[in-house]
């Protein structure tokens, strides 16, 4: 018999998640070929049966072919799981690059939704920081209406960046990003 799998609040604005994750990025090619759609469908049933539900893809896994198997695999048990997806590396052939403007990140989340099929995420984040764009400017597109819910044709989900959430550092607000003081959890 499997063990439980634990719950844990995740940085400080009221996101559950179980304590062990499901990282998606060598499901679709990233280390080698693909893996077979419908055997990585299982597997993602199994974990979710099994008390994992804290599910974190990347547009730029596959590139975007790995959202779209996480949007199969979700189909009719989508209130079962917290559903993270990161933004922020654009490829372009061999070249990459690193955005955060507004405009960027606005376009890129309706476009992650449309392959998750959802109406929203509960953690949206940048995956890499773009140093020509402060970060409260990025932060602040998704904050403007607060929450972790679709507003309009824009989905304002959390957003943390992927460096300060390895360390266990949550974005509190503009003045924290000002200041510098953040709060470690």
């Amino acid at each position: 018999m499997a063990g439980v799998v634990g719950r844990m609040k995740l940085g400080s604005q009221g996101l559950v998640v179980s304590a062990q994750g499901l990282g998606y990025m060598s499901m679709s090619g990233f280390y080698g070929n693909p893996k077979p759609q419908e055997d990585m469908i299982d597997l993602i049933h199994h974990a979710i049966n099994s008390g994992i539900t804290f599910l974190d893809t990347s547009d730029m896994y596959g590139p975007h072919t790995n959202e779209i198997l996480l949007g199969k695999a979700l189909k009719g048990i989508r209130e079962k799981v917290e559903l993270a997806t990161k933004f922020g590396v654009v490829m372009d052939g061999a070249v990459r690059d690193v955005r955060g403007d507004p405009v960027y990140v606005r376009a890129t989340c309706e476009v992650s939704l449309k392959r998750l099929q959802v109406d929203c995420v509960d953690l949206y984040y940048q995956h890499r920081i773009d140093t020509r764009v402060p970060i409260e400017v990025t932060t602040m597109v998704t904050r403007a209406e607060g929450g972790a819910r679709r507003a309009g044709n824009l989905c304002y989900g959390r957003i943390l960046t992927e460096v300060l959430l390895r360390f266990g550092v949550d974005l509190q607000d503009e003045e924290s990003l000002r200041t510098g003081v953040l709060e470690f959890n």
